[in-house]
């Protein structure tokens, strides 16, 4: 529970309050750890995790709780002077990993238990989210779906409006025939809107 684990807070400067993170926040996926500019550095191990958004919330408490701010670089290499470049201005690092296989302690010494080059080394192998849970996925499907119960709409617009051109401009059913074009274009409008309002979210 939050009680038991470390939970990741926002430190926000403007308000200078202590916070959860925005709703704004939590769709962007990632917590908003401090930029880093060096050689070599990959992202944050907490924020190359993928999480369906309905989960998002456990990177701010299982997965920081795991991996706090531990860094991934590309190399050994790098990582080493990036911790050489820190210790010079007297700034302690965490854990780095790298992505040719290694386990940089905050201690900085290396050993052979510190490489996970094989895979059947590694404690855990994290993957992407599978297909079916993908949020462009699901979009795509949802919008299969409104299409699919708006084809028969569709096809009684393409006969009414086909009828309605061939009618005479003076004729007393073209009202009634543009009020029933209008009418499905307005059932379409709020069938198909909240598909395409979920993809201009994304």
């Amino acid at each position: 529970t939050e009680e038991t684990i470390d939970v990741f807070r926002v430190h926000d400067r403007s308000t200078r309050e202590v916070r959860e993170r925005t709703e704004e926040e939590l769709e962007r996926g990632r917590l908003p750890l401090a930029p880093v500019n060096a050689e070599g550095f990959e992202d944050y191990a907490v924020n190359m995790i993928e999480l369906p958004a309905e989960q998002e919330r456990l990177r701010d408490t299982l997965f920081n709780a795991i991996y706090g701010q531990t860094m991934v670089f590309t190399t050994l290499d790098c990582a080493q002077r990036y911790r050489a470049a820190q210790k010079q201005q007297s700034r302690r690092t965490g854990t780095i990993l790298t992505l040719d296989g290694w386990k940089v302690p905050h201690t900085g010494l290396l050993d052979k238990s510190t490489c996970y080059n094989r895979s059947a080394q590694m404690a855990c192998v994290y993957g992407q989210i599978p297909t079916q849970q993908r949020p462009d996925y699901q979009a795509l499907q949802n919008m299969g779906k409104a299409l699919k119960a708006a084809l028969p709409l569709l096809i009684e617009y393409a006969d009414t409006a086909a009828a309605l051109g061939r009618m005479e401009t003076d004729d007393s059913d073209v009202t009634t025939a543009r009020e029933a074009v209008e009418a499905i274009e307005l059932e379409l409008e709020q069938l198909l809107a909240p598909q395409q309002q979920r993809r201009q979210r994304r």
